[in-house]
């Protein structure tokens, strides 16, 4: 029997089978089948049917997924798992979603079916391949966590990954070539890496490899064997596997040659679908498709269409040869070609000659074969007998004729109808010529139709020219129709491209729509004359299905405002559309994507070129951008868009161009076909348009009609988002928590919750937000919600941790470090500048100062310097430095002083902290050569910060005055004075802390400060428009000069080297300042030989004690208010009597006796005596003797002598 007849036995007795029960099959063929190889062919076919029937649904199918009502998921427990729902089932095991209750993650629990197929046989399988999967922890293998069993069922758990299979990626449709390397070496490596343990994988295919976020993952190692287990459970003969991915020694259950190899082969079928959109081998049955497989070559993938090149085709052929000798040696070879053909360097392998091509189809079909040259060589004998035979003029004639109507550039309907009728004629006195004419009519229709598939571009009348044309292949050759009409579906979702432009340019392409655009010797710009920035050019093609698109730009000047990139979707009045783009504005340069101008993902760039390369693509609800500076990657985003923009706002691909940028390339593709009609697409529409009403309706219908979980979870969420628009909150709050809480998919889970957090933010719910943040940050990743969730929606929640700065860093406030804690954390979920996220650091790092949490303050700083290097910000330096002394870590402080010194660029902040440090060391003289050292490299400028020039002047007046140098203390402190007040012209955006401080410092060691002066400070600067202070400011009636006279004193200077030599922490310097303003006060307000060094340092205490309880919150504004008032005079409940009760003993005996002196010098003799006998009531209680005295001697002073 001829291997053709044979091979139509197998078709034609499987057909038959087929159609029968399992258990009669046999029979059927042991009576009507006579051949035995024809019948192990047929069984084995009939074997591979039933496995590929069972295993329709397997592991990869990791998207939970609600089971119809025919299939209701069975009563499963499993200790230790909470059973979800049901994933998959397959022939010998069903796939459930599980979330392991311990560790509080999702796992994929895979069971043994149970009924009769749980027979040994199967559970060996069973356990075979989870001891495959337990043994393999590789970065792209499915990983195993746990192996159990529960009621005599075998179980295990593993890696639950949410992303679609690749077979789901590439649905039809060739892949971008990089990606389809890349995959492939990852694949390979994982395949090596099994091979070197003894596993083969055995049904290797793009429905078992699962796309994670780090990679795609091998999955389902249901036919696995190891290979150092030769009692395994596959029976000899027989074919597992499934058939288009199957090596030939596979499909021939040859198992003695299956190998590493086998997966090798299907890793080659692997790349060549991801290639083209299609596998190798696609016959209409199972029998058909291994025979193909067996005794059939590949059509080689660069005749799809798809330009590959020639190194790449070859590495797909070898692995897809037939013996397993001339595939490549391991999976491990077959990915360093990959990487060699990556980096542009020589592969190893060669392709096959066409003579060793001819020698190995003989040998694999002899009979075959040469039954082909035995009729080449006789129709060749034929055509000379025939040749030397006079013909007839009218048969020449009707053959050239035909040859020549053939040859033309196209055929329609009517020639084809034309040319039918002369070949009848042909046949009539030349039978065989009419056949041989016949044929040659089908073959040239196929030529035709394969040509115009190889198009780059095909148009809507392409495709109506091209299913014409197979109508009429369809009657001659149906076999090659089919395949072509399944290549052209194929092609009708590829991307094809659309626009090529490429620079030089000698006129404007008419594709481009732009007014202002200019060609100057080849370049290409535009120059809109009315416009400083970017001008939106559209071009005249429509944005339908899904898209990609790249331009490449020359910027005029990278370091100048502008905005460039991509726009799919857009319309002239620019409304909606999806944007690509990269902005700079001041000093940075962001990357985003952007919907209908609302900002979705965007990251910080840095160009290292004036060339700016734009990469864009819509994938379905999936946006992406790459960018490129110089062909140097900056960085990748993606983002998830829940609305889809609609096919009635198609709009145009368009390009975001800078002013005086030229024009280097640009590119788009777009789908034949547009994107597939969705059930809640009408919703989408209404909603698009502000129609929520409308809107609500659909997605209720959709929600209580669709069988889809998936599909009812996202019409619930957008039927909410509605609700938001017509404000009804309470019921869109019920709806996202309703999702927020349940099991549904993922996605909207993570969306609802955000919204949920958004309701918590504008009701000021802090609690229930904490709550659902913590949820989103155990349950999903960063990227998930960066990928999922808007920027301008994260920053939105962002900006609830906010916290404004100022004098309210003087009061100690937990919650306030907490909500700065909070945020760094939120800082990480926002698309946002390195310099917003340093900015939050610094303010958390001032609040623990502050706080007088110096060893968290300092720990990070410690980080900060580390992860913002790149800021070089002087001022975090000084605070540094600032707080190593205050921890005394002196080396460390001397160490980090040297390597600022050394940079050079910002050593004027590098020089004041080193006097500093000698101060901290007790080197006077080393701090005062320094300070002259400071003062002659940097005189004073526009540029100078105020907090510089305070403390310099300040420090060099310190320096001066310890020396005994009063007047040149004195006129130094002027001269700082004025140049503080020059400063603060020059800095706009100036600090009301540090800066005023020393303004104030400076002006009252100088004696500079005119009572105009103090009162600007006190009441506009100092207040800092705080309510509280300023009633207080007013009520207090500051004596004139209280401000000018506080830091003269003795106890002032010491303040005033605290300030300038950061001898202390930033709480204690405000709280210092304020405590010497308050004895300033206190001592012009009583008689003067009533003032003592004893009284001022009972007076120096309690007012410390007084404030640190005010700023920690004990006591309120209102109650300083009393003391305000009882220092005017006011004993009542409005005054002491109000305040005293709150007061401690140890801060009111000394308040109590400052009182007793001023209402002596107010003249209230008896008030005076009562504040005198109380303070000395609290000495006793408080055993301060002094204190006592002192209380006393002022009591006998009331006494009438």
């Amino acid at each position: 029997m001829s291997p053709v007849t044979q091979a139509n036995d197998v078709r034609r007795y499987f057909d038959l089978a087929a159609e029968l029960p399992i258990e009669d099959q046999q029979t059927f063929l042991a009576r009507e089948c006579g051949d035995p190889i024809v019948r192990r062919r047929v069984l084995d076919l009939l074997a591979v049917d039933q496995i590929s029937a069972a295993d329709q649904t397997t592991t990869e199918q990791q998207v939970p997924q609600t089971r119809s009502d025919s299939q209701p998921r069975p009563a499963l427990a499993v200790p230790g798992f909470e059973i979800v729902d049901q994933l998959g089932e397959g022939g010998m095991g069903i796939v459930f979603l599980a979330r392991q209750i311990s560790l509080k993650r999702w796992v994929a629990l895979k069971m043994v079916r149970a009924g009769t197929y749980a027979d040994a046989k199967v559970l060996s399988r069973f356990q075979s391949e989870a001891e495959a999967v337990a043994q393999l922890q590789h970065p792209h293998i499915v990983q195993i966590y746990d192996i159990g069993s529960i009621d005599g069922h075998p179980y295990f758990t593993m890696e639950f990954i949410d992303g679609p299979t690749l077979a789901a990626r590439i649905a039809g449709r060739p892949q971008p070539v990089e990606e389809a390397i890349s995959t492939l070496i990852a694949l390979s490596q994982a395949i090596q890496f099994m091979h070197q343990r003894g596993i083969l994988h055995r049904d290797l295919k793009p429905a078992n490899v699962l796309l994670a976020s780090s990679g795609p993952k091998i999955a389902d190692f249901g036919l696995a064997k190891n290979q150092s287990n030769e009692a395994g459970w596959t029976q000899t003969g027989a074919v597992f596997g499934t058939p288009g991915y199957m090596a030939p020694e596979q499909a021939s259950g040859n198992h003695e040659a299956i190998g590493p190899a086998t997966d090798v082969y299907a890793l080659g079928v692997i790349l060549y679908e991801m290639l083209t959109g299609t596998i190798p081998f696609r016959g209409k049955t199972t029998a058909e498709t291994l025979e193909l497989v067996r005794n059939h070559d590949p059509v080689p993938p660069s005749r799809f269409g798809q330009r590959l090149s020639r190194d790449l085709e070859t590495i797909c052929l070898t692995a897809l040869a037939k013996e397993p000798q001339r595939r490549y040696a391991s999976a491990a070879a077959f990915a360093i070609d990959l990487q060699l053909l990556q980096a542009g360097e020589p592969i190893r392998a060669r392709r096959e000659r066409v003579t060793d091509k001819i020698v190995r189809r003989l040998r694999r079909s002899p009979a075959f074969y040469g039954a082909i040259l035995i009729a080449a060589f006789g129709l060749l004998f034929a055509g000379v007998a025939g040749w030397n035979n006079r013909q007839t003029q009218a048969e020449n004639r009707l053959r050239q004729t035909i040859q020549e109507r053939l040859a033309g550039d196209d055929l329609l309907e009517t020639d084809v109808v034309a040319l039918e009728k002369l070949i009848g004629q042909l046949a009539e006195t030349a039978p065989s010529d009419g056949l041989k004419h016949r044929d040659a009519l089908g073959r040239r229709l196929a030529e035709l139709i394969t040509d115009h598939l190889g198009h780059e571009r095909l148009e809507k009348a392409d495709f109506a020219a091209i299913e014409s044309k197979l109508k009429l292949l369809k009657n001659r050759l149906p076999s090659v129709a089919d395949e072509l009409s399944m290549r052209m579906n194929e092609r009708r979702v590829q991307l094809q491209r659309v626009v090529e432009l490429q620079a030089p340019f000698a006129e404007i392409p008419p594709v481009l729509s732009g007014t202002h655009l200019v060609t100057t010797d080849g370049t290409l710009t535009n120059d809109p004359k009315d416009s400083k920035g970017s001008a939106v050019v559209l071009t005249t093609e429509p944005c339908i299905g899904n898209l990609r698109c790249e331009v490449t730009l020359w910027l005029a000047n990278p370091q100048e405002p502008f905005s460039a990139g991509i726009l799919l979707n857009a319309h002239q009045e620019g409304t909606k559309s999806h944007a690509f783009v990269v902005t700079r504005a001041g000093q940075v340069t962001m990357a985003s994507i952007v919907r209908n101008g609302v900002v979705q993902r965007q990251m910080e760039i840095q160009l290292s070129s004036p060339i700016l390369r734009i990469m864009a693509e819509r994938d379905g609800e999936t946006l992406a951008l790459q960018v490129l500076s110089n062909d140097q990657p900056l960085g990748k985003l993606t983002f998830q868009d829940v609305f889809a923009i609609a096919g009635s706002n198609a709009g145009n691909f368009a390009i975001a161009w800078p002013r005086r940028a030229r024009l280097e390339a640009f590119s788009a593709w777009r789908q034949s076909l547009s994107f597939a009609a969705s059930s809640l697409e009408r919703g989408d529409n209404e909603y698009e348009h502000g129609n929520f009403k409308v809107a609500v309706e659909d997605y209720r219908h959709v929600a209580e009609t669709n069988q889809d979980s998936r599909v009812r979870d996202e019409a619930k969420y957008k039927e909410a988002l509605c609700l938001l628009g017509l404000g009804n909150e309470h019921e869109a709050e019920r709806l996202f928590t309703g999702i927020a809480t349940g099991r549904g998919n993922p996605r909207w889970v993570l969306l609802a919750r955000i919204q949920l957090v958004m309701l918590c933010v504008q009701a000021n719910r802090v609690d229930e937000m904490q709550e659902w943040l913590e949820s989103l940050r155990a349950e999903f990743g960063l990227e998930q919600i960066a990928s999922l969730v808007p920027h301008a929606t994260r920053m939105r929640i962002r900006d609830a941790y906010r916290v404004s700065g100022g004098l309210e860093f003087l009061r100690p406030d937990p919650k306030r470090t907490t909500k700065l804690e909070q945020g760094i954390l939120l800082d990480e979920l926002c698309d946002i500048t390195i310099a917003q996220r340093y900015l939050t650091q610094r303010m958390l790092l001032r609040a623990y100062h502050a706080d007088g949490k110096y060893a968290q303050a300092l720990e990070l700083a410690e980080r900060m310097s580390s992860e913002f290097a790149q800021m070089d910000d002087p001022h975090f330096y000084e605070e540094y430095m600032w707080l190593l002394c205050l921890q005394d870590r002196v080396t460390q402080a001397k160490k980090a002083s040297a390597d600022w010194l050394r940079k050079g660029h910002q050593d004027q902040v590098a020089l004041l902290a080193a006097v500093r440090l000698d101060v901290k060391l007790g080197n006077w003289d080393q701090a005062a050569a320094r300070i002259d050292e400071y003062f002659l490299r940097f005189p004073q400028s526009d540029s100078s910060h105020p907090n510089d020039v305070g403390a310099a002047w300040l420090m060099r007046g310190l320096l001066l005055d310890r020396k005994g140098e009063t007047d040149a203390a004195r006129q130094t402190w002027r001269k700082g004075y004025l140049a503080m007040k020059e400063a603060e012209r020059h800095w706009e955006h100036r600090s009301h802390n540090l800066h005023t401080l020393y303004k104030v410092v400076l002006g009252s060691l100088s004696d500079s400060l005119s009572d105009a002066d103090e009162d600007v400070i006190v009441t506009s600067v100092v207040f800092g428009g705080n309510t509280a202070f300023s009633v207080l400011r007013g009520t207090f009636q500051l004596p004139a000069g209280s401000l000018r006279k506080a830091w003269q004193t003795s106890r002032g200077k010491e303040a005033a080297m605290d300030l300038g030599f950061f001898r202390v922490g930033f709480d204690d310097l405000f709280q210092t300042s304020l405590v010497v303003v308050a004895l300033s006060v206190a001592c012009d307000g009583i008689h003067e030989e009533a003032w003592s060094p004893d009284l001022e340092e009972h007076l120096w205490q309690a007012g410390r004690s007084l404030v640190q309880s005010f700023l920690a919150g004990k006591h309120s504004t209102a109650q300083l208010l009393q003391l305000a008032l009882a220092w005017k005079g006011n004993t009542s409940v409005i005054g002491w009597s109000g305040i005293s009760p709150s007061l401690s003993p140890v801060i009111r005996g000394p308040l109590a006796l400052a009182l007793g002196h001023r209402f002596q010098k107010l003249g209230r003799v008896q008030d005076s005596r009562m504040f005198f006998e109380s303070a000395a009531a609290d000495a006793m209680t408080t055993n301060n003797d002094e204190l006592q005295r002192l209380a006393e001697q002022g009591r006998q002073q009331t006494i009438p002598k």
